[in-house]
């Protein structure tokens, strides 16, 4: 099946709801002033002992607990880091992890640094991978070294010549960390299977912000 030719910058990325239909919205409740990473960083100032995650790994007897307060931190880090990667207002940070605390983190740091996260099954290979990537145009792809004893990143679940956005960084002890965006973002683009075979964009937004066009 050919794949579309069409890319997108990350201005294509923007779409106001209009005035009235907003209004509409609020006075059925449908939307709040709020968003998720208003409510995140409310937390970690009321509650930063309380328990945000509890993740389970197989082979370890306890879980591990992250409280909104190391939420927070590492959150603050991951959109410093996003930043020292170039990552501006707008741009799609695409997230493939498994169901750990480290997904939930990212993806609350690329908001925090104004991106607009992405997030995809980690089970997706070079197919759907490639096809996402390209037309998301997206900035930074996130991926685990390693998946059930198997190479993702170092065998290449997605080649540069099939995402050609996307820069490569390896993790960094001494990389410095930057100020979270004082702009962020609660945008989030989102991709759904179809009965065409190729993957479609679905799209969310806080109220009055900024989304992608589906």
């Amino acid at each position: 099946m050919s794949q579309p030719t069409t890319t997108h910058t990350p201005e294509d990325w923007r779409r106001v709801v209009g005035p009235e239909d907003a209004a509409h919205f609020r006075e059925q409740g449908w939307w709040r002033d709020t968003t998720g990473l208003d409510e995140l960083l409310r937390a970690v100032q009321r509650h930063p002992h309380k328990a945000a995650v509890v993740c389970y790994r197989k082979g370890d007897p306890l879980p591990t607990v992250i409280t909104y307060g190391q939420l927070g931190t590492m959150v603050d880090r991951f959109a410093g880091a996003f930043l020292k990667l170039g990552v501006e207002p707008g741009d799609v940070v695409t997230i493939q992890l498994p169901n750990t605390w480290e997904f939930p983190a990212l993806v609350f740091g690329a908001m925090r640094a104004g991106a607009i996260p992405n997030p995809v099954p980690h089970i997706y290979r070079e197919r759907e991978l490639s096809f996402m990537l390209r037309h998301a145009r997206s900035k930074v792809y996130v991926v685990q070294s390693r998946f059930k004893g198997t190479p993702t990143a170092t065998s290449g679940c997605v080649s540069s010549r099939r995402c050609p956005t996307c820069g490569t960084w390896s993790r960094s002890a001494d990389r410095p960390v930057a100020t979270p965006s004082t702009s962020p973002t609660s945008s989030s683009a989102l991709c759904t299977s179809t009965t065409t075979g190729s993957r479609r964009s679905s799209t969310r937004a806080a109220p009055g912000r900024t989304t992608p066009p589906s």
